[in-house]
């Protein structure tokens, strides 16, 4: 599976990033369908674009809800952006609790998340 690129809206130190909701959903020939997220993991890591380690991350619980698991909806909840100006690159990763080699560990989503130093306190 290759992730879809999202980037979020470019951001300002200091400002407040507003709740972003997501469905989750696989397509296989051509029929799509709802991810279930019922004891799934869900990890996201914002890292500079030249360093390997992350700035800050997310998780169930610590920055991400489950809004509805049986329909794969969860939201990244809302925070105010103290983290340095910069253009991070992200990635949400899941993993599944089945044996299933369908449910293995994915990549479902990656992109940019722009922040810029606020000029006025």
């Amino acid at each position: 599976m290759t992730p879809e690129i999202y980037n979020f809206q470019d951001q300002y130190k200091g400002t407040t990033f507003d709740a972003c909701k997501f469905t989750v959903t696989k397509t296989i020939d051509g029929v799509t369908t709802i991810t279930d997220l019922t004891d799934v993991e869900i990890r996201i890591d914002f890292k500079r674009r030249d360093k390997g380690s992350a700035v800050w991350s997310l998780s169930i619980g610590n920055g991400i809800t489950v809004l509805d698991a049986v329909n794969g909806v969860f939201v990244i909840d809302s925070f105010i952006n103290n983290y340095p100006a910069f253009n991070y690159v992200y990635d949400i990763k899941m993993i599944f609790p089945s044996d299933d080699p369908e449910d293995d560990p994915r990549v479902y989503l990656k992109g940019n998340y722009k922040i810029y130093q606020n000029i006025t306190n």
